[in-house]
C-alpha cells in the first residue's frame, strides 16, 4: 500500500542477506512473496470474512 516492491518486502521479512544469495526472478522467496501480498490485500478487500463464514467441524 505504501508503495514497496516485493523485494523490498522480502528483504524485510527474510534479510537482506538470504534474498541477495540468490537470484531475486527465480527465487520461491519472490513467488513466496507474491503470494502473501496477494493473501494481504485479499484479506483488506473483505475477504478475512470467508475465515469467519466457515467453521470446522468437530
Amino acid at each position: 500500500m505504501n508503495g514497496a516492491s516485493y523485494r523490498e518486502i522480502a528483504i524485510a521479512i527474510y534479510g537482506e542477506p538470504r534474498i541477495s544469495a540468490e537470484s531475486w526472478k527465480t527465487s520461491p522467496l519472490r513467488a513466496s512473496v507474491i503470494g502473501l501480498v496477494k493473501g494481504g490485500l485479499d484479506a483488506i478487500n473483505g475477504g478475512y470474512l470467508n475465515m469467519l463464514r466457515h467453521r470446522r467441524r468437530s
